[in-house]
């Protein structure tokens, strides 16, 4: 059942910074298949940033979405590593997308995202070739429609060459404004204005690429200082791929990709440095908005794994000594050259 709305954390919309362009025109009652879906239909301001190429409907609530798997740019990082979190991006996407064109939810709500979990039904050679298009195939479950919140899940496969590649689930809600603004004025970190572009989360050294499973050193968002088995979470907010545009605290996308960096990290040194982890399943349950005003800390611990040659580790997020975050993810760590 999709989580209250006191445990969530922000979609992708900045509370104050009012609502995205509407497109001219009457508001879409139905889905319609597009070359590229509009930007403000995904709350994204760069067209760079928008993952999805098309919308149908095919029932009440089920619907067909064509996606474009991005291996340049600087939407998250779209190499092996990252692309699940690229894919739990296309969910989110999806769930803003199919708010306003299936259910009608008005442009001016904020967006919520509660849960979200991705995995590799099997072990799978398959890889996104450059910008190639994959398909989800996504049905969703309405559990709250009222005038001024509407609360919804999905589950979505990747279909690829016909074969499922990916599986995922994603909890949201949409709050109108006024209920927004009281939600988030309870929250931690309220008031505060965006930070300036550049890093922020303290002196720190960053983790190098590499030891987290980054390809460039702009895209790390951890550095060490969060006490053992843990990590200090620093955010770029220049950064074009976490922060599109400003919010009004962490985005849960940063913190889904920040449990990713710091459990891959946990397996490289399992593993050792000649295998590089492949992600099979994580899975995220945000409990609080996360904001600016204090350090967060990453922490990812090992837990008992049922499969031999994988490794299972508890990640949680910590603001003020209190989880505002957490979840489970699993790796491969078999040597598996040229697949993931």
């Amino acid at each position: 059942m999709v989580q209250q709305a006191q445990g969530s954390a922000l979609l992708d919309r900045s509370a104050g910074e009012g609502p995205p362009p509407v497109p001219r025109g009457p508001e879409p009652v139905g889905i319609r298949r597009e070359v590229t879906v509009p930007q403000q239909m995904v709350h994204k301001q760069a067209s760079a940033a928008v993952l999805l190429r098309n919308v149908e409907r095919l029932a009440e609530d089920r619907f067909r979405v064509g996606a474009r798997w991005p291996t340049r740019g600087r939407l998250f990082h779209s190499d092996p590593q990252g692309e699940p979190v690229l894919f739990a991006e296309a969910m989110r996407q999806s769930a803003i997308h199919l708010s306003h064109s299936a259910y009608a939810i008005p442009h001016d709500h904020q967006f919520l995202l509660c849960g979200v979990t991705v995995e590799t039904p099997a072990l799978s050679a398959w890889r996104p070739a450059r910008r190639q298009e994959a398909t989800l195939e996504l049905g969703c479950v309405r559990h709250v429609s009222t005038a001024r919140r509407f609360g919804a899940a999905l589950e979505a496969d990747v279909v690829a060459d016909g074969v499922i590649r990916r599986h995922g689930t994603l909890r949201w809600e949409a709050l109108a404004p006024d209920y927004y603004a009281r939600l988030r004025a309870a929250g931690p970190g309220s008031g505060l204005s965006f930070p300036r572009p550049g890093r922020h989360g303290g002196p720190a050294a960053m983790a190098e690429p590499e030891a987290v499973g980054c390809r460039w050193p702009t895209d790390v968002l951890l550095a060490s200082g969060g006490g053992s088995e843990g990590w200090t979470l620093v955010t770029d907010t220049g950064h074009p791929g976490y922060f599109d545009h400003p919010v009004d605290h962490i985005p849960g996308m940063v913190l889904v990709e920040a449990f990713r960096q710091a459990s891959y990290a946990a397996g490289r040194r399992r593993a050792g440095d000649a295998v590089r982890p492949r992600l099979l399943r994580i899975g995220v349950q945000f409990n609080t908005f996360v904001g600016f005003h204090a350090p967060v800390r990453i922490r990812a611990a090992a837990r008992a794994a049922t499969q031999p040659g994988t490794g299972v580790w508890e990640v949680t997020a910590i603001q003020n000594d209190r989880v505002v975050a957490g979840g489970l993810t699993v790796w491969s760590l078999k040597e598996e050259q040229g697949s993931w």
